[in-house]
């Protein structure tokens, strides 16, 4: 009988940790959604109607298209990437599927922070019923770190090397080098944690000295397997290669949109802007980066004497492409369900 209570307690306790989760994870989804909404708000009350009406208007749809279609070559891009990544794993998949998933994962990180939740879809989508979690777990936040230190190398380099042309450029670039520079450091950091195993093992000796790690135990075993066991220099140099690859495809689509709303920037100048709103979307405070990527826009384009309306029409036409893959993705769901 007291084994029986014990057994009892144990799953309530656990059905309480759950309900405690999901509480928590909806006021997060809550508090994303009225950021958003304030913001989104404060932009209304700001904007010059006439004046976005008129710039809507004379959208040129043809670059928006082609910028749009770019979008599903970066999902092409992003599959073949992760192809290479499992090949010869147990994880292996073709691109197809990754494709699919990577569609799918589109259309549950709308309601998740950007890139990250995406990551964490595809990371659950894949792993499902398999072994290797703790494997590919390491290797998405690998690739997600990839992806941001191109984003902050993409956003600096030429916001730092071009002459600017008014005095705003400047005080923007002072207020950023401390960011940046910290930005830098942590993924240095955490990418030497993961790519040189010498000084991993090292990590979790030290880890689990500090806090008494049972030796054989599930954590010791996650720590153990939470690496990219020995992947070869030629696939991590490959997964570097493919992130700069999407990059590369990510700002063509924000010149083409810059073209399609008639921002008459130069493409450097669509490089340093795409990317640090790209790095201010991966911040979970908005719902899908909704409010912050549109001021974003607003603010940068500002500095170059630009109407911020055409910002605020720069950051929807983002956020319709990515309704578009999410549309995609939840059909997908759907069918599989």
């Amino acid at each position: 009988m007291d084994k029986t209570n014990a057994i009892d307690n144990h799953f309530r306790r656990i059905k309480q940790k759950i309900a405690s989760d999901d509480r928590k994870t909806l006021k997060k989804f809550i508090l994303q959604i009225c950021f958003s909404c304030l913001v989104t708000f404060y932009l209304i009350t700001k904007i010059d109607w006439p004046v976005f009406i008129d710039a809507f208007k004379q959208i040129n749809t043809v670059f928006y298209l082609l910028s749009t279609g770019m979008v599903l070559v970066s999902v092409y891009i992003n599959s073949s990437k992760f192809y290479w990544l499992l090949k010869d794993t147990v994880l292996t998949l073709p691109t197809s599927r990754l494709m699919a998933i990577n569609l799918m994962a589109r259309y549950y990180s709308v309601f998740l922070p950007t890139s990250l939740g995406h990551a964490a879809v595809r990371w659950y989508k894949v792993t499902k019923n398999k072994q290797g979690k703790s494997f590919f777990l390491a290797s998405t936040i690998v690739e997600r770190l990839f992806f941001l230190l191109v984003l902050v190398v993409c956003g600096t380099i030429p916001l730092y090397l071009y002459k600017p042309q008014n005095l705003s450029i400047v005080f923007l670039r002072a207020k950023l080098i401390g960011p940046l520079v910290a930005t830098y450091i942590i993924l240095f950091v955490l990418l030497i944690y993961f790519c040189v195993p010498r000084i991993q093992q090292v990590c979790i000796k030290a880890i689990s000295r500090i806090i008494t790690i049972k030796q054989g135990g599930k954590i010791d075993q996650f720590l153990k397997n939470f690496s990219l066991k020995n992947i070869s220099p030629g696939k991590l140099g490959l997964l570097c290669l493919f992130s700069i690859l999407w990059q590369f495809i990510f700002l063509i689509r924000i010149y083409l949109i810059f073209k399609a709303t008639g921002v008459p920037l130069s493409f450097p100048e669509a490089v340093w802007i795409g990317s640090l709103v790209m790095l201010l979307q991966v911040l979970p405070v908005s719902f899908a980066g909704l409010g912050i990527r549109e001021g974003a826009y607003a603010y940068f384009l500002a500095l170059y004497g630009l109407p911020p309306e055409q910002g605020v029409i720069n950051g929807l036409l983002f956020f319709s492409q990515m309704l578009l893959l999410a549309g995609i993705g939840a059909v997908l769901d759907l069918i599989e369900k």
